[in-house]
C-alpha cells in the first residue's frame, strides 16, 4: 500500500469541477505530469469568496502511477438498546446534540432530541423576514433549529440589534 501524496489548489470557481483542470493544477503543484496522476480523492472543498473573483481550495489525496486504495467504509457498532435502557433528554441538534445524542447510544442509552426550531430547509424562508426587515421569527432562526445555530451563520452570531432596511 503507497502512502497517497496530499496537495492543496485554489482554482477559479468557473474551472473547480473540471477534472483536467484539476489533475493539471496538481501536477503543476507536485510537479508531475498530469497524465501520471492516477486518481484524485476530494478530501477538502471550499470557498474563497473575500473578492469578486470566487476561488475554490480543494485538498486532495493523489495516486501518482498507481491508483489510490479504495477507502475503507466507516462502520459504527451500537450496542443493541434494551427496554429497560436510560432515556437522556437532549436539547437542540446542532453539533452538540448531535453528538450527545450518538455518544449516548454508544453508552447504550436511548437519546430523545428536543429541536425548537424547523428543519434546516424550512428555516431558510424563516430568515428572510430578519434580514428584510429586522423581523425575528421567535422559534425559527439562525440560533435556533436543525444543525444549531452554524447552519447558516458559519457559526459567527451578533448580539446587536438589527435595523430594518430603508
Amino acid at each position: 500500500m503507497t502512502e497517497p501524496k496530499v496537495v492543496d489548489i485554489t482554482l477559479p470557481f468557473e474551472s473547480s469541477e473540471d477534472e483536467t483542470a484539476q489533475k493539471k493544477a496538481v501536477g503543476r503543484k507536485l510537479k508531475v505530469s498530469p497524465k501520471r496522476i492516477q486518481s484524485l480523492r476530494l478530501v477538502k472543498h471550499s470557498l474563497d469568496a473575500r473578492r469578486p473573483a470566487i476561488k475554490v481550495q480543494l485538498r486532495f489525496e493523489v495516486g501518482i502511477d498507481s491508483p489510490l486504495d479504495p477507502e475503507p467504509t466507516p462502520e459504527i457498532r451500537l450496542p443493541k438498546l434494551s427496554a429497560s435502557a436510560k432515556t437522556v433528554i437532549i436539547v437542540g441538534s446542532g453539533p452538540a446534540g448531535l453528538f450527545a445524542a450518538l455518544r449516548s447510544l454508544q453508552n447504550g442509552w436511548k437519546p430523545i432530541v428536543i429541536e425548537r426550531g424547523k428543519d434546516a430547509s424550512a428555516r431558510r424562508y424563516d430568515l428572510a423576514p430578519i434580514l428584510r426587515k429586522g423581523t425575528v421569527i421567535e422559534d425559527s432562526n439562525y440560533c435556533f433549529g436543525e444543525g444549531g445555530a452554524g447552519t447558516f451563520s458559519d457559526g459567527k452570531l451578533y448580539t446587536h440589534q438589527a435595523r430594518p432596511r430603508s
